[in-house]
């Protein structure tokens, strides 16, 4: 289970017409909640435990355990970055969802801005990829609400 989620970071979650940049900022905090739980539930004396016995036995399960628990660790630490970049958009992002086409055209300066800023500086939601992803729920947001 945990090992799919972690193959879910390297595709694309899926966009539709609908969708604005409020999926995006959703998607990335219940994606950082779900791999703090995981990381909780690792700090649990039991799980210490079961580790320490792959340890000391020497399995050959604890190599495909510490690639996983890497893993986990760099969603986590993905998932809080991206969560910290995205929230300094969401007042910024609030005309699209509630304002007239002259709000929104007023909101965007600061709201580029911001994501010009997210380009240069965030560690990970600076990829083509990521980019890309905001702009068109930004875009399908702008024309959601422009109709």
């Amino acid at each position: 289970e945990t090992e799919k989620m972690l193959d879910e970071r390297q595709k694309q979650h899926k966009e539709n017409d609908e969708q604005g940049p409020e999926t995006e900022f959703e998607y990335w905090r219940t994606r950082m909640a779900q791999f703090n739980n995981i990381v909780e539930q690792l700090k649990n004396p039991l799980a210490r435990i079961v580790t320490g016995v792959l340890v000391t036995a020497k399995s050959k399960v604890l190599k495909r355990w510490r690639t996983c628990d890497n893993g986990i660790t760099d969603a986590l630490n993905e998932a809080k970055d991206n969560v910290k970049y995205l929230s300094t958009l969401e007042r910024f992002t609030q005309p699209l969802y509630s304002g007239k086409p002259e709000e929104i055209i007023e909101s965007l300066p600061s709201l580029m801005n911001n994501v010009k800023m997210m380009l240069t500086i965030a560690r990970y939601y600076s990829t083509q990829e990521h980019m890309t992803t905001l702009f068109v729920k930004i875009t399908n947001q702008m024309i959601k609400t422009c109709k």
